[in-house]
């Protein structure tokens, strides 16, 4: 991976290597430091994966919340100081990752389950954050709800280490749409798309209009 990273400087016309630099990526790539070993092709696809599908899939998620929404569209456009509590609620309503495994590591009891030690546990993170003791009305997508934690992004040792890249790249990414395209929306002429998928969460498709720069 380091020979491919280097061969890119020619290819590209900017030095790659000296751009990524001394970044927790280059790092995770080569194996820099004494104690460190390279990492293998399985983990860096694994890490690509995961650093680029739950983006695209979570921004499509974001646009499709607010297709249904006009009247919300409408004031996100008007006030943008928004959008930071609207990519809050998307992540709590619909993540692009709604289950993860867990190992059990000492025989317990959930919700009156017993769980034994070695157990493979499969967490809904999606029903945790549609739980009804803790939010009102939760199956709504509501920007002006008190702010609560959720757990989208996991909890404790196994939070996503990721996660303020995840909200920034949402962030970023709708304030982008907005200013080079004027008066987006969904487009008229094709139905609104579900949302599917059990383990990763996505709409069908986004399709969108907006007025053409003059």
């Amino acid at each position: 991976m380091g020979d491919f990273l280097a061969g890119l400087d020619g290819r590209v016309g900017v030095n790659v290597m000296a751009y990524v630099g001394h970044c927790a990526i280059r790092r995770f790539v080569m194996g820099e430091a004494a104690s460190e070993r390279a990492a293998t092709d399985y983990e860096i696809v694994a890490m690509q994966q995961l650093l680029t599908h739950t983006t695209y899939r979570s921004l499509g998620l974001l646009l499709t919340m607010l297709f249904r929404e006009p009247a919300l569209l409408r004031r996100i456009c008007e006030n943008r100081s928004l959008i930071a509590d609207c990519v809050e609620e998307l992540v709590r309503l619909e993540h692009a990752t709604s289950l993860v495994g867990r190992l059990c590591t000492r025989d317990t009891e959930l919700g009156g389950v017993s769980l034994s030690a070695g157990t493979v546990v499969l967490v809904s993170l999606a029903a945790a954050n549609h739980d009804p003791a803790r939010w009102d009305d939760p199956d709504r997508f509501d920007v002006d709800r008190p702010l609560i934690p959720n757990i989208a992004f996991g909890w404790g040792f196994h939070r996503c280490v990721g996660v303020h890249l995840a909200r920034m790249e949402l962030r970023v990414a709708l304030e982008a749409l907005l200013d080079r395209l004027p008066d987006l929306g969904p487009d008229p002429r094709v139905p609104l798309a579900a949302i599917s998928g059990l383990m990763f969460r996505a709409p069908e498709h986004v399709r969108a209009i907006w007025t053409a720069a003059a």
